[in-house]
């Protein structure tokens, strides 16, 4: 058990610094707070339901956000629904640096990092990550559904 935690969290750390590289002006991290975002529905991009997405505190989520709001890729807006909650949106720019860098990383960086697995192995490890992620009871709540990015307007293409 010893060195399959070890080896995992080396695999973990070796994929984010390498994932990194191939994001653009985005991390790994920050790539994937975006994607969270479109992942939950509009109105519930709360701070603790984008860490939830995530796997990770709120603390790790707040970081991540005022990162992407210094870059201006993401905008903090009052909750309709609770005046004491606040949610995360995409701007323009948020939505142009995730289309340009969400297909790069998928093109590039998985394919790179997956071109020796066969389709049945990437399924297993999918199932595995899943039960990994599940030892204590919470279900991965991830990124299973496939979603569109948006089209970034015509100015920012410019």
């Amino acid at each position: 058990m010893d060195q399959t935690y070890a080896s995992l969290m080396a695999v973990s750390n070796k994929l984010q610094t390498a994932g990194d590289s191939y994001c653009g002006d985005l991390t790994s991290k920050q790539l994937l707070t975006l994607l969270a975002i479109l992942h939950l529905p509009k109105g519930d991009t709360t701070i603790i339901n984008i860490a939830g997405k995530l796997g990770t505190t709120k603390q790790n989520a707040t970081r991540i956000i005022k990162s992407l709001e210094k870059k201006k890729y993401i905008s903090i807006v009052s909750s309709e629904k609770d005046k004491r909650a606040v949610n995360v949106v995409l701007t323009e720019a948020g939505i142009n640096s995730l289309s340009k860098n969400a297909m790069d990383a998928k093109k590039n960086f998985m394919a790179d990092i997956f071109k020796g697995f066969s389709k049945e192995e990437l399924g297993t490890l999918w199932q595995l990550l899943k039960k990994l992620y599940s030892y204590d009871g919470v279900p991965m709540d991830g990124f299973e559904e496939r979603i569109k990015i948006p089209k970034p307007s015509a100015d920012m293409l410019e």
